[in-house]
């Protein structure tokens, strides 16, 4: 998740808090709450404080959070304190009081999922449904993130798009028993989070949650150029819209020319400027333009709302050095699919192309493996040289010999302290910089100096 403060504006009753929460015990004292917390340090005075256990236990701050002005604390460890709520389990209770607030919203809710392209899905399905939509704030897509996105949720809103980010089986169901969606769509089946998941058979298995969760009256947005996820259609019992970059579907691609698509969309064809890279990003719309029909959502809407999209922050994101370098900033995150795409993309521009990739990252026994293959996937792209930085870097330099590299057209940057030197050494005016590796990695502040 991002820098947002755990914590959100909700006002909650005492009897909606004892209803929702069913609690063992409630204290005399437990005031109206103004706020939902899940972080000490960003009580405000009303606030309703989850005492959750994660690499600290939450317990830990109770009286802290009771100092600042909280108007009551949710804890499984009874002190006798007349704020306290006692529940078996916090993080649950937490959980069960944002299910029933999306009960009483009651209105639709989209449920995003995938190896990569979710937050981008996300916001371009934001996008076609304008103003009436509402979408999980920055990437709060996990078992935190999630309810305190639904308490976000407001009357003015006909729509809830939520993201969902997933480590292991049964993260994705257990999401869905609060967010309960109607309408999900999975980006792409790729080779993410092996450390839990083994393989992508496994990382298939997980997704398939999503889908397993929609009602009967739902809708399931199935992206046939994935060959795991055209697999679960056989097991869907609720209505299925289908999205394809090439094969004839409920919406696909008829044609590229530029920036200009032209779109199928039903029996109706749409023609518009699309400002994202990347044959990964028309799949990230075709999925986001599916969701838009299964709502219903007009052609006329959808046209006039493609040409508004624009790339998010460190997502295939276009910037320009002072060197007067074309700089394609690629590393809010990083698997084999998505560098694989990224590259695909770099390689098909015009001009001097240097790569420069770091780890990627949570791939689990077969990481080596997996950065050598994807290394030897760099022998078949357009590049002039490639940066190498990380504990894999000697795999991915391995495979990109393999796969037909030269040496002289690898370099492996061993510190951190001076590996902008010698990039900015390579690099010569005009040139295109293609950055890519996983979050942890950090590049974004390794290149910062060349804006």
């Amino acid at each position: 998740m991002n820098k947002l403060a755990l914590r959100v504006d909700i006002q909650f009753t005492r009897e909606i808090l004892e209803k929702y929460m069913n609690p063992i015990s409630m204290g005399h004292e437990i005031l109206n709450s103004t706020g939902i917390c899940l972080d000490s340090r960003s009580i405000q005075k009303g606030d309703l404080f989850f005492a959750l256990k994660a690499a600290r236990d939450g317990h830990e701050f109770v009286q802290n959070a009771l100092l600042k002005g909280a108007s009551g604390v949710v804890v499984e460890k009874p002190s006798g304190a007349s704020k306290e709520i006692v529940v078996h389990d916090t993080l649950e209770a937490l959980h069960q009081l944002a299910r029933s607030y999306r009960d009483q919203w009651g209105k639709t809710v989209i449920g995003i999922s995938g190896s990569n392209g979710k937050t981008t899905t996300k916001e371009i399905i934001q996008v076609l449904l304008g103003n009436d939509a509402f979408s999980t704030p920055g990437t709060w897509n996990n078992h935190l993130g999630i309810p305190l996105s639904l308490f976000l949720l407001r009357d003015k809103h006909q729509f809830a798009i939520i993201e969902m980010g997933i480590n292991q089986f049964g993260d994705l169901k257990g999401y869905c028993s609060y967010a309960k969606p109607d309408v999900g769509v999975l980006t792409v089946i790729g080779q993410s989070h092996l450390m839990n998941l083994k393989n992508q058979a496994g990382v298939a298995k997980a997704k398939q949650e999503l889908f397993q969760a929609l009602p009967s009256n739902g809708t399931a947005v199935i992206l046939l150029d994935d060959p795991y996820i055209c697999e679960m259609i056989s097991s869907l019992s609720c209505r299925i819209v289908k999205v394809s970059l090439h094969k004839q579907a409920d919406v696909w691609i008829r044609d590229v020319q530029g920036d200009l698509i032209t779109v199928a969309y039903g029996d109706e064809t749409i023609r518009a400027p699309f400002n994202l890279k990347g044959e990964h990003n028309l799949s990230n719309l075709v999925c986001a333009m599916g969701v838009a029909y299964s709502l219903g959502v007009s052609s006329k809407v959808v046209e006039q709302a493609v040409p508004k999209i624009q790339p998010l922050e460190m997502r295939m994101q276009e910037l320009s050095t002072k060197d007067g370098v074309s700089l394609i900033v690629d590393c809010y995150n990083a698997n084999p699919t998505s560098t694989r795409a990224g590259l695909s993309m770099v390689s098909a521009l015009q001009g001097r192309k240097i790569a420069f990739l770091g780890d990627m990252l949570e791939l689990g026994v077969e990481s080596s493996k997996i950065h050598m293959d994807v290394g030897k996937y760099l022998g078949g792209c357009d590049l002039d040289h490639v940066f190498l930085m990380g504990q894999f870097a000697q795999d991915y330099y391995q495979g990109a010999l393999l796969g037909g590299l030269r040496e002289s057209q690898l370099t492996i940057l061993d510190e951190r302290a001076n590996a902008l030197q010698k990039i900015r050494a390579h690099l010569q005016r005009g040139d295109i910089l293609y950055v890519k590796g996983s979050r942890g990695m950090k590049l974004e502040e390794l290149i910062a100096p060349l804006l």
